[in-house]
């Protein structure tokens, strides 16, 4: 069993499921929020090796994740997003470092190991 702690964020619950499953099946420690006020609440009381977030989301999204940590004084993990939306779009918007964007749908061939790589 792994020790890497994923954080993993979507509003879309059997996306998140289906996500949850395949990184446990992979080794990964997984803990699920639905909204960016679980995400927040989690990552102020829970380390976490990476950050697996959906960008847009109907009650805030990674933004807003971004927004509240600062306000909190809290150091977001490395993070990964996730979005249907345009890359450039997204990485003109963010004011953090983003380790890796993958578009929707992913493709869950090579995931958990493009992740390992960006944890190590």
């Amino acid at each position: 069993m792994g020790t890497d702690k994923i954080l993993l964020v979507d509003d879309e619950t059997e996306l998140l499921e289906i996500f949850a499953e395949y990184l446990d099946d992979a080794g990964f420690i997984v803990d699920t929020a639905n909204n960016s006020t679980g995400a927040i609440s989690k990552i102020s009381n829970n380390t976490y090796s990476l950050l697996l977030c959906d960008y847009s989301m109907p009650c805030g999204g990674f933004v807003k994740i971004v927004n509240s940590a600062l306000e909190k004084n809290l150091k977001l993990p490395p993070t990964v997003i996730i979005s249907g939306h345009a890359q450039s779009d997204i990485v003109e918007s963010t004011h953090i470092s983003v380790v890796k964007i993958f578009a929707k749908p992913v493709d869950l061939n090579g995931f958990s190991e493009e992740l390992k790589k960006l944890i190590k």
